[in-house]
């Protein structure tokens, strides 16, 4: 399943059957994300962040999508300002590399 494709200029988003939103990077929740970030070293990769206990519980939802560890990816690099974080290294065997500014 993917979360969105383009066709024609179009762009068509799968939904979660429960409750009719979109499944996406959009879906990964900002205070758990600092939560995380917060007691992570100063260097994590996003399989880190998309591991931990807390992610998995507040996305229940999106865990077996098969684009999940994206969507965390996605999601640190939207909020890199507000987590203090820069990416230092992409695609490793666990995802980007971060680390904190701070």
């Amino acid at each position: 399943m993917t979360d969105r494709h383009r066709r024609g200029g179009t762009v068509a988003h799968r939904t979660h059957p429960e409750d009719g939103e979109a499944m996406s990077r959009k879906s990964i929740q900002l205070e758990i994300l600092k939560q995380i970030v917060a007691d992570a070293g100063q260097q994590f990769a996003t399989n880190d962040v998309s591991e931990d206990e807390r992610m998995l519980a507040a996305h229940p939802e999106l865990v077996s999508h098969s684009h999940y560890h994206a969507f965390v990816g996605g999601a640190l690099s939207d909020h890199h300002e507000d987590l203090d974080i820069v990416e230092v290294q992409k695609d490793t065997p666990r995802g980007s590399r971060w680390q904190k500014r701070g």
